[in-house]
């Protein structure tokens, strides 16, 4: 099974796998959140629609953290141009999603008040950035690379998040290439990024990128008290940012 309960049933035979959901809803929203996905990143073909079955070709290949440093850089900058391109038509309303994080947070620590470090980290956040409806979890674990071609799995958490948001949740979750992020490596490159959804870019900027990164995912993790949120946004952080506080 996987994170969400549905049932996954490998064929190696004919190369395929089935997913066998609990509900008809929730085949409607794997459905709707793989149609978000192709609209700009390639996925596998569908190979049959059923009665709460979805069969897909079992893709072969490696997993994205596998792959060489090239391989790497070569995904990254496709990522990157499929999102400035979809970053032009994005609409500016990253206040809704801002407000709703804010209000997850505060319901988390309302007898404690606010972190220091989360209110800080919120107050960063720009409510004028352009979102859109994306993966919401790109990793080297949600893409199968073979050759120069990959596909992209795994659409349990697509959602409307701020422009950057994948590009840099795939970067972090990469030692090589958030080594490389920290290095100013990829500056230009997310300069265009911010150009595209008509942002600014500058070391202050990527920093409030981060921080509604490591917010979300904190929030993400924890759904009932302050010390869950205290103990996932350190968990969140470490594992994207470790030793690296100033990033």
């Amino acid at each position: 099974m996987n994170k969400r309960g549905d049932l996954l049933l490998f064929n190696v035979r004919n190369a395929s796998v089935t997913r066998v959901f609990p509900s008809d809803d929730l085949v409607k929203t794997y459905l709707e959140n793989r149609d978000t996905v192709a609209r700009y990143l390639p996925i596998p073909q569908t190979l049959r629609v059923g009665d709460r079955v979805v069969s897909e070709v079992l893709v072969s290949g490696k997993n994205g953290f596998s792959v060489g440093t090239e391989s790497k850089l070569l995904l990254w900058r496709k990522f990157l141009a499929a999102y400035e391109d979809l970053s032009t038509a994005a609409t500016n309303d990253a206040g809704l999603i801002i407000a709703e994080l804010r209000a997850e947070i505060s319901e988390l620590q309302p007898h404690h008040g606010p972190l220091q470090s989360t209110e800080k980290m919120l107050s960063t956040l720009n409510s004028s950035w352009r979102t859109f409806a994306m993966h919401g979890d790109l990793s080297g674990n949600n893409v199968v690379v073979d050759g120069n071609s990959f596909v992209v799995i795994d659409y349990d958490d697509v959602a409307r998040h701020p422009f950057f948001f994948d590009v840099i949740l795939f970067t972090l979750r990469d030692d090589v290439l958030r080594s490389m992020l920290r290095r100013g490596m990829f500056d230009e490159d997310l300069k265009r990024l911010a150009d595209a959804a008509g942002a600014d870019f500058s070391s202050d900027h990527l920093q409030s990128w981060i921080n509604y990164v490591v917010l979300r995912l904190a929030a993400d993790r924890c759904r009932a008290t302050f010390e869950e949120l205290e103990s996932a946004l350190k968990a969140t952080r470490e594992r994207l940012v470790p030793n690296d506080p100033g990033l």
